[in-house]
């Protein structure tokens, strides 16, 4: 009886904290020109394998550990490119020195769709080109304004670099990021990488005293056993 009951407890506990447990992060580098960045790269997010994704539609994303997913992106913009490429370009010159972009002319928009994700929380890394005319325009997330992220120089990834970290919430699998330059003092506007991590939901506190009851129990069942 005493060994059922456990088993039963350590069912119950396995559920309580395997219920926090998400799907591995997602970095993108947009344009072609210097390639992807490699995996031991992380920028200021996690560390692990990149997409490289141009206009149009790119299906079967990889995660960070190099699994292929059920993501896809689709690229909306005027072009992808960038300065033309450095002999040896580093991991932050190809994160950051090709990209998608779009002027004013041209209807100043970008936008990038992912579908495919699981519906939760995630945090947003966003990377503005190294570019220092081109911002990312105003920008919106799935709908919800995200202010602009000016171009900057690529010096150094600490204080050379434009990036944003922004949350916000999936729903039916689809995340839509975009940026115009109208409104902005910038006559061009661009997305250099995007990276995508779910975020750990907090369980709520009853949930963890209820875990730690429950780990009391089989303390309790294995003094009485003894």
């Amino acid at each position: 009886m005493i060994k059922s009951n456990l088993t039963g407890v350590l069912c119950a506990v396995a559920l309580v904290f395997s219920s926090s447990t998400s799907a591995s992060s997602i970095n993108i580098d947009f344009g072609y020109l210097e390639g992807e960045p490699a995996s031991v790269f992380g920028g200021v997010g996690e560390q692990g394998f990149w997409n490289q994704a141009r206009l149009g539609t790119t299906s079967g994303l990889i995660d960070i550990n190099d699994t292929v997913t059920g993501v896809s992106v689709d690229v909306i913009a005027q072009a992808d490119g960038g300065s033309s490429a450095p002999q040896s370009p580093g991991d932050i010159d190809k994160l950051l020195g090709d990209n998608i972009f779009t002027n004013t002319t041209s209807g100043g928009l970008w936008e990038v769709q992912f579908g495919g994700l699981s519906d939760g929380a995630y945090e947003i890394i966003i990377y503005a080109p190294s570019n220092t005319a081109v911002s990312t325009g105003l920008m919106t997330i799935n709908g919800v304004s995200a202010g602009e992220l000016p171009g900057d120089n690529p010096a150094s990834l600490i204080d050379g670099i434009s990036y944003g970290i922004y949350n916000t919430i999936v729903s039916g699998g689809l995340l839509d990021i975009s940026g115009t330059t109208t409104g902005s003092a910038f006559s061009h506007s661009g997305l250099a990488g995007v990276q995508i991590s779910p975020s750990p939901v907090p369980l709520p506190a009853a949930v963890w005293l209820f875990g730690s009851g429950l780990l009391g129990l089989v303390g309790v069942a294995w003094r009485r056993k003894s």
